[in-house]
């Protein structure tokens, strides 16, 4: 008997090598263009692993999803051009990467000076 095929997990997001933007696609409410060239930071705790916190010009963007390490590391390297909501049942394996809810928040001008998302005072949701 032979044993199981294994296949590399599924990435449910787009990857581009220098895109100018980054799209984030709720597939339900809003579909949103932001410039890579206003990305502050982007946050991840070890401790809640299925969420992503990024703050990109004067937005927020909480990710919540599955296996989100790999986005992570698109993100730090600004390749990601796209990413869209995706359901568990939509996707094969445990080991796929994929975005469950995206929430987006504007922040009140003059704040992104004085909160970033690490410390604790900007209140994403």
């Amino acid at each position: 008997m032979n044993p199981p095929i294994t296949r590399k997990p599924k990435l449910h997001f787009e990857k581009h090598e220098k895109p100018e933007h980054i799209s984030f696609d709720d597939r339900a409410n809003f579909r949103r263009t932001l410039p890579w060239i206003q990305f502050t930071e982007a946050r991840w705790d070890y401790d809640d692993p299925s969420q992503i916190f990024i703050l990109i010009g004067d937005w927020t963007v909480l990710l919540q999803g599955h296996n989100l390490g790999p986005l992570f590391e698109a993100i730090e390297l600004r390749q990601v051009l796209r990413v869209k909501t995706m359901q568990p049942d939509q996707c094969d394996s445990e080991r796929d990467s994929f975005v469950t809810e995206i929430v987006l928040t504007k922040v009140p001008s003059g704040d992104l000076s004085k909160n970033k998302i690490g410390t604790g005072q900007l209140s994403l949701l």
